[in-house]
């Protein structure tokens, strides 16, 4: 059993008895009510919920009227756009916000965050002020038909059957974003990459007011399947990004958005990562090394959801095996349903531990050793002294094309290690749970890891920070140039 569980479990073994609540309402009054809550099934507090006036619970609850499509809905219904944007700047983080900076409205996802945190840390020119896309989403999903609402091929959907929904997302765009402006400033609108359907609303926004739309890209070409799949299918889908301006890792993903058509030349910008500049912090260099990590490659786009399973199965082992070593041994997950999904298909398992909320930063810099196929962090995790593990068997020993670390490639081998077997990657483990040495080839990895990205002297923090002011400053002068 999961110590989640045995927690849940361990919390309703007393029994609900008259005595015991008197108990708890004479010793700890402020707990009865929160712990009698915890006896009622999540579905009935859920219906309860549902059953008051919206008007009562937006303030102290906005993330659950949003997220319940019911609710939602009743908010919009009683209160219209004005109302339902009220709710979203409720979730706004604008940790940091000073009033003498220009600020940017940042549309966040799970992996744009680890840019944004470096962004806030490093960069003194802008705020970059967040609203997660989950919840624009989540209340388009009221009025958008299932065709406009699947990334990049939405564009070329749109008909005039689709007007009065679009119309929606126009009166929620303009009602969140002059709330925004009155409470912090609006001087650009920032997304995550150039052609999801949520952040629609916001392009058509910056086209009606000439606030300039930018996109930081968080998603990066380095599996060469990728940089022809993703052309075909931005020219199939007759994309064409009308922003201002994209920042990019690297040149191969410059490369393939202009080739694509969907970006002209001088629309895209090679910054690097910011999320690369964390390694330039000091306790990049004082963390303990005390963890063996496994960092999840479940989904069939990174091509080895086989070799998974059978690397979580060995990982698992070897976490029992080492129980009460001074090591620990950590399954990186990228959200709560894939950790979800990984505990489902570990089972039952001691010594190991299920995390999706830890910095991968933070994570790596403790690391002995890190297992990971096709996933962008076992390219940041070359700037980690961990010894770095791409299993090669199964469905991750297929062709080059479908690769990103090739074990036919010399320069790889001297990096990484290849095993060929679960028998191998369980001496790898064996080896760095008892007998560890960092690695002394720091100035081959950081050389190998330029091909993937760009990696700019000053940092991508400063570069991203560039970027953004050329394209506010054009627009500035566009506009007064309209006056």
């Amino acid at each position: 059993m999961h110590a989640s569980n045995r927690r849940h479990a361990a919390q309703r073994e007393h029994s609900l008895t008259l005595g015991w609540i008197l108990y708890r309402l004479v010793t700890r009054p402020h707990r009865l009510i929160p712990t009698l809550l915890g006896y009622v099934p999540r579905s009935i507090i859920r219906s309860l919920f549902q059953l008051l006036p919206v008007r009562l619970t937006w303030r102290f609850r906005p993330e659950a009227v949003i997220n319940d499509p019911k609710v939602c809905r009743k908010a919009l219904s009683s209160g219209g756009a004005e109302f339902l944007a009220a709710i979203l700047m409720r979730l706004v983080d604008d940790d940091g916000w000073q009033s003498d900076r220009p600020t940017i409205f940042c549309s966040s996802r799970v992996l744009f965050e680890k840019d944004l945190v470096e962004l806030r840390r490093l960069t003194s020119r802008f705020n970059w002020v967040i609203l997660h896309s989950d919840y624009i989403a989540r209340c388009q999903l009221l009025w958008l038909p299932k065709e406009l609402c699947e990334q990049r091929n939405y564009l070329s959907r749109i008909g005039p059957e689709h007007a009065e929904a679009l119309e929606k997302g126009d009166a929620l765009a303009n009602e969140l974003m002059a709330q925004f402006e009155k409470r912090w400033g609006l001087a650009a609108i920032a997304a995550a990459n150039i052609d999801y359907w949520e952040e629609e609303l916001y392009r058509r926004y910056s086209r009606r007011s000439g606030v300039p739309f930018l996109t930081l890209s968080q998603e990066h070409v380095t599996i060469p399947y990728y940089y022809s799949f993703n052309i075909h299918e931005l020219q199939a889908a007759r994309f064409v990004f009308d922003g201002a301006g994209v920042a990019v890792f690297g040149p191969l993903m410059r490369d393939m958005m202009v080739e694509s058509g969907a970006c002209r030349s001088d629309q895209v910008w090679v910054t690097g990562a910011p999320r690369l500049d964390a390694w330039q912090r000091p306790e990049a260099k004082q963390e303990e090394q005390d963890t063996i990590t496994l960092v999840t490659y479940t989904e069939p786009e990174y091509f080895g959801p086989k070799n998974f399973e059978e690397t979580l199965r060995c990982f698992c082992a070897a976490a029992a095996k080492h129980r009460g070593a001074n090591v620990r041994f950590v399954v990186k997950c990228k959200t709560l349903g894939d950790r979800q999904q990984v505990e489902a298909m570990a089972g039952d398992v001691e010594g190991c531990v299920f995390d999706h909320e830890v910095p991968l930063f933070h994570l790596m810099a403790r690391s002995r050793l890190i297992i990971n196929f096709n996933s962008l962090a076992m390219l940041e995790a070359l700037l980690s002294p961990a010894q770095l593990v791409v299993p090669d068997w199964g469905d991750t020993a297929g062709d080059a094309e479908y690769q990103q670390v090739k074990a036919q490639d010399p320069v790889s081998r001297k990096i990484y290690d290849f095993p060929k077997s679960t028998q191998e990657l369980e001496a790898l483990i064996d080896l760095a749970a008892t007998d560890w040495q960092p690695a002394d080839n720091t100035e081959e990895r950081v050389a190998f890891l330029s091909r993937y990205f760009h990696l700019p002297e000053g940092g991508a923090s400063a570069e991203i920070e560039r970027f953004a002011a050329h394209f506010i400053e054009q627009a500035d002068a566009e506009r007064q140039d309209r006056q």
